[in-house]
């Protein structure tokens, strides 16, 4: 329902506002109308439900408030799109710093007055109604008033165009999901704990390419319609990072992963460490798969969308085969198939359009990260024994270095994603 609730609206407002800042107050206006529209559907329709599953009145109290939670969320992404398509995400930083110094504090206090799960419940929805009221404020202050207006023509076109994201996210959803569920019905729960604690161990390693995606987005919108060379230059560029950034996490994770589990999780789940070497292996690929970025950027969110419905039903497929003899391994492999599915399938689509990805450039950047993997693979295994923080950051430090030298990376890099993850110095208008 957080999906339905936003409808891929957010995603369409930030693509557009990053274009011609001139229609932010359009788009604001008209979509935080529908939002609202949106939230009391889904308000009514959870209530239906809950209703008629006839629930116990605990149960129905959470979840009428995580309902909240969602929809009041959806609003707070809204503004976040805004800030973001202005290139501002200290904005979006501090939002979300302050909603986990807001969600500890308080945790801590109901946890001392032995508060039971509608006050956590609560918790989360006052959370959010708080950064909702921080984010309303900064774009009264910094860009434009939060309003409300209806204009039915802009409503349904930017509907239809939205649409896409949409479904897109719904599919993205079951197939990062669905697996979980049919380990739990077609094997038991202990499968699903070992497969869920490697699962989780790579999600957590997602943050890095959310938080560098999220500011090469609007950029990259930016550039779409007055500089198609700046576009596909700035595109190259996140790649490289990405892939940079992806391989040697691949390989340390995989060499390290006995001692990264039996630290996190204990010996008990020893058995999660192949997951963990496989799984980790599908973060690889979808660092590396950054095409989504230029087909929803020129407008071709449907090949997208049809991208990962595909994939969404080739993971249930891979999963109903796979999992039934070798359980969360299978479904471990079947989630690395899909990705690598995805990356090949985009891959195509990015190759029919004027922005063909520059195979034989990367191919020399590829074998540089290769022999950097390569390099701090032998000192991993060379020092094996030492502190695991250690070992990572000795990894770490061997295998850039050698990037450097190998001229992988030079000052030039360094300066562009500093500028792009720390402000908006790349694009002075």
């Amino acid at each position: 329902m957080c999906v339905v609730s936003d409808l891929g609206l957010g995603t369409l407002a930030l693509r557009d506002i990053a274009r011609d800042r001139s229609v932010a107050k359009k788009y604001m206006g008209n979509i935080i109308a529908i939002k609202l529209i949106l939230a009391v559907i889904t308000f009514g329709f959870i209530g239906l439900i809950i209703n008629l599953m006839h629930e116990a009145p605990q149960t129905v109290n959470v979840v009428y408030l995580i309902t909240l939670y969602v929809v009041v969320g959806s609003l707070v992404g809204t503004f976040n799109s805004l800030f973001q398509a202005f290139q501002r995400m200290e904005y979006v930083s501090i939002g979300r710093i302050l909603s986990a110094i807001l969600m500890l504090v308080l945790s801590v206090i109901a946890l001392q007055r032995g508060a039971g799960v509608v006050a956590f419940a609560f918790i989360y929805f006052l959370v959010n109604l708080i950064i909702l009221i921080y984010s309303m404020l900064i774009s009264a202050w910094f860009f434009l008033k939060p309003g409300l207006d209806i204009d039915w023509a802009f409503w349904r076109s930017s509907i239809q165009e939205a649409l896409p994201f949409c479904i897109t996210s719904l599919s993205i959803v079951v197939y990062y999901h669905i697996d979980k569920v049919m380990l739990s019905l077609m094997v038991d729960n202990t499968s699903v704990g070992y497969y869920n604690s490697a699962y989780n161990l790579v999600m957590s390693l997602l943050f890095f390419y959310s938080a560098f995606s999220a500011s090469v987005f609007p950029l990259m919108s930016y550039f779409y319609p007055i500089s198609k060379e700046a576009f596909m230059q700035t595109f190259e560029r996140s790649v490289k990072y990405l892939w940079i950034v992806a391989l040697p996490i691949g390989v340390g994770t995989t060499l390290l992963a006995g001692k990264i589990v039996e630290i996190i999780y204990g010996p008990s789940f020893a058995p999660a460490v192949i997951a963990l070497q496989i799984l980790v292996w599908a973060h690889v690929i979808i660092y590396m798969n950054a095409y989504a970025n230029i087909l929803n950027n020129i407008n071709k969110q449907s090949l997208v969308t049809r991208q990962t419905i595909i994939c969404a039903i080739l993971n249930i497929s891979l999963n109903v085969i796979l999992i039934p003899r070798y359980s969360y391994i299978g479904a471990s492999v079947a989630t690395v198939l899909t990705e690598l599915s995805a990356f090949l399938i985009l891959n195509h689509y990015v190759s029919k359009t004027e922005f063909g990805f520059p195979w034989r450039k990367f191919s020399v950047l590829f074998l540089k990260i290769l022999v950097s993997c390569a390099v701090m693979a032998i000192a991993i295994e060379y020092l094996i024994n030492i502190n695991i923080i250690l070992l990572i950051l000795v990894g770490a430090a061997v295998y850039f270095a050698v990037i450097c030298i190998e001229k992988g990376l030079d000052s030039e890099d360094v300066g562009f994603v500093i500028q792009l993850l720390g402000n908006r110095k790349l694009v002075k208008r």
